[in-house]
């Protein structure tokens, strides 16, 4: 949500981009091609800092990561969303029953 400037106007208000705070763009959209848009350091004033992703797709999670990996400290699955959202695009809480899935991913 926050990696494009498509939610610009919460993200300002909500958040203080000036600082890095949550929300900043820090991390390279995958159509981003700019040498300028990847970051050059890693700031540690907020640690640790921890990407969660949904997910039903142990692939797609990989790469998901994969693109995180060297601005975080860890990721994290969300299994807990009930939301009708979460139900429709079969990730969240509605994937608590498939204990196989859950552990490949």
């Amino acid at each position: 949500m926050f990696a494009d400037t498509t939610h610009k106007y919460y993200r300002e208000q909500f958040f203080d981009i000036a600082s890095g705070e949550e929300g900043a763009s820090c991390i390279p959209s995958s159509s981003s091609s700019s040498p300028s848009s990847t970051p050059t350091t890693r700031d540690d004033t907020d640690r640790p800092l921890i990407v969660q992703f949904c997910a039903n797709d142990p692939q797609t999670l990989l790469e998901a990561a994969k693109l995180v990996e060297d601005y975080c400290d860890g990721v994290d699955l969300n299994l807990g969303c009930p939301q009708e959202i979460a139900k429709k695009g079969h990730y969240g809480s509605f994937l608590q029953d498939e204990w196989d899935l859950i552990f490949e991913m």
